[in-house]
Parts: structure tokens; C-alpha cells; sequence
């Protein structure tokens, strides 16, 4: 069954094409398939990880993978669609955090928290959030998620107050 050409998406896309993390992403707005996109994505995003550690090696390999597959999750984090951010931060963040643990290095330097890439030893390349402008609201909103899931996930120790 191919897809309905005219359908609409409820939701912005990014400004770059469209490719499978972009559209996986955008499928959390649909209660109903975040399951089964959750399981989608985890599988992409593991092969993808290999799949660059093999091309660039382990170190350049995170660098092109946090490039491919950052910018979208940050986008998503900041729409201003409260069922995606609720949704991504309840299924996809974990995911993406769980296959790199890492990457939440460069998502909290991109909202200008911590030391950036070159302070922190860790590689992120400049296309990693492509010409992403965010304003406070959305900075905070990114924030809040990572502290969130890093804190269900066992990153972060306490309480978030």
C-alpha cells in the first residue's frame, strides 16, 4: 500500500529533505504508533551508529551519526506541538539516549549549557542542528526534556527542582 500523496502532516517539517528520522519523528504526534515507531527507530538508529562507526571509525562515527540524527530530535523538542514533545520525550529521547548516551553532550551545548564540543574532548560536527535559530521558550523546553528523561534514565542523580 503506498502512501497518500495529498495527505497532510499535521506538523512543520524541518527545512532539510525529508529521510527516515525526520519522518519517524513526525509520527509521534499520532498516539497510536508510538509504539510501534519507537521500535522502528531504536533498530534505525543502531544500524546507522554501525553503520557510520564502519565508514568514519568510532570517534569520527559518533560525529557523523550525532550529525545525522540530532537535528531532528532537537527540532522535534522544540516544536510548539505539546502531544510531539510529550510523545518524543517519552519514547524517542530514551531511545536515542540509550543508543548514545553521549549525545546529550552536544544536544546541552547547542542550547548553550556546559562546555562546548571543542572544550568538552567531545567531536560534533557543525551541521549537527543545521542553521537551527532557537529562542529562549524553546531553549528551556529542550533543557527540561534531557533533565527529565537523563534523570529516568539514570544520568542524573536528585531531585529536579
Amino acid at each position: 500500500m503506498s502512501p497518500d500523496p495529498t495527505r497532510q502532516w499535521s506538523t512543520p517539517t524541518p527545512p532539510s529533505s525529508p529521510d527516515p528520522i525526520h519522518l519517524t519523528l513526525l509520527a509521534y504526534v499520532d498516539d497510536d504508533v508510538c509504539c510501534a515507531a519507537t521500535s522502528f527507530l531504536k533498530c534505525f538508529l543502531e544500524y546507522l551508529r554501525d553503520e557510520c562507526w564502519e565508514t568514519d571509525g568510532i570517534e569520527g562515527g559518533y560525529a557523523t551519526y550525532r550529525g545525522l540524527c540530532l537535528h531532528p530530535i532537537l527540532y522535534g523538542l522544540a516544536s510548539g506541538f505539546s502531544k510531539l514533545r510529550s510523545n518524543l520525550n517519552t519514547y524517542a529521547l530514551p531511545v536515542l539516549l540509550e543508543v548514545d548516551v553521549d549525545s546529550i553532550f552536544p544536544m546541552l551545548s547547542f542550547i548553550s549549557v556546559g562546555p562546548s564540543g571543542d572544550e568538552s574532548g567531545l567531536q560534533c560536527p557543525e551541521h549537527v542542528c543545521g542553521n537551527m535559530e532557537l529562542n529562549l521558550e524553546q531553549r528551556i523546553a529542550i533543557l527540561v526534556s534531557l533533565l527529565k528523561v537523563s534523570r529516568s534514565l539514570a544520568l542524573v542523580e536528585g531531585d529536579i527542582d
